[in-house]
């Protein structure tokens, strides 16, 4: 990926500004330029309102969420330190607490292809020896069979519907 990155950069595709990257001002993404910045901020509108529900039900540290922030060296949508019983680790040094991860889909339906870099991400992250996580995929409709691959791989699913209401 950090060739990738590099490549983009070379070619003034996208900009380091330090903490992040971003897209070149001056490419234009045509006539869907508003609608994929209208997607953008439905995303970033619905997962602020996941972490206001999260820390509500005392799910993850109150003032600790993150936005597009990398956990285990992969990109999340929303990350959060959490002290559920089931996701910390105990030791004779004290807590050390699991992690909320979220990602948002917003395909109607999504289908096997939209979850498979999801599903990919669990792997990498239950293969490495790092703290318990609780990963939640945040979408409007699941077709069942992804219902089912989703559950198989233990990931919560969040219907926006249901979690926010209409």
């Amino acid at each position: 990926i950090y060739e990738i990155i590099k490549g983009l950069l070379k070619l003034k595709v996208i900009f380091d500004n330090g903490d992040y990257y971003s897209l070149n001002p001056s490419l234009s993404l045509g006539r869907d330029e508003k609608h994929f910045k209208g997607l953008e901020l439905v995303k970033d509108i619905t997962l602020e309102q996941f972490y206001n529900w999260a820390r509500s039900l005392n799910l993850v540290s109150y003032e600790k969420g993150t936005f597009h922030s990398e956990f285990s060296k992969l990109q999340w949508c929303f990350v959060a330190p959490s002290y559920i019983s089931h996701l910390v680790k105990r030791s004779s040094t004290g807590l050390t607490p699991g992690f909320v991860l979220a990602d948002i889909l917003l395909n109607d339906p999504v289908n096997k292809e939209d979850v498979n870099f999801f599903i990919k991400k669990i792997e990498i992250i239950r293969s490495q020896r790092i703290p318990n996580v609780f990963p939640f995929l945040i979408v409007n409709e699941v077709s069942q069979d992804v219902l089912q691959i989703l559950k198989k791989y233990g990931v919560t699913i969040g219907f926006i519907d249901k979690l926010f209401g209409n």
